[in-house]
């Protein structure tokens, strides 16, 4: 689970449930034990997650010898050097996939990110977002970094 939040937004609640072998459940939030990999990224307490800077952390709670994580990433969006790029079968690109910070900084993650196509059979991509024109036709290649999914650039693939 990937939680999204803004820095200086309203808190996100976050439920902790247990559930027993009887089918019935408690909400344990305010008993769990709770902690922030990053206090400069969010707070946490009795599951209710506060962002508090830009960035990545990850909550944890603890309940009954049990652990659950959830990953935050707090103002985390994503931009494309390319919305459309017209390519010849073998021809290639690489599009630059950049994270924009609320704090106005920025992160090359072309490398780092996912990336897939809507139809391999026109555009293939590789992990390091390598686009190839494999046959005539349209395809759709998207990229996902930590959590979120990027828009997609329209490759048109010609001979």
């Amino acid at each position: 689970m990937v939680l999204n939040l803004e820095p200086g937004e309203s808190p996100a609640t976050v439920a902790l449930s247990v559930y027993y072998a009887d089918k019935t459940f408690e909400n344990v939030a305010s008993s769990a034990t709770w902690n922030s990999s990053s206090a400069k990224v969010v707070t946490v307490s009795n599951g209710v997650v506060t962002p508090v800077g830009a960035g990545t952390a990850t909550i944890t709670a603890k309940f009954g010898g049990k652990t659950v994580t959830v990953k935050v990433n707090t103002n985390l969006t994503l931009s494309l050097s390319d919305s459309s790029v017209t390519l010849t079968v073998a021809g290639t690109k690489v599009p630059t996939l950049t994270v924009n910070y609320s704090d106005g900084t920025t992160e090359d993650v072309t490398a780092k990110a996912t990336w897939t196509s809507s139809k391999a059979s026109v555009a293939s991509v590789t992990s390091a977002g390598l686009i190839t024109g494999v046959g005539t036709g349209s395809a759709t290649v998207s990229a996902t970094y930590q959590g979120v999914k990027s828009k997609g650039i329209t490759v048109k693939v010609t001979k």
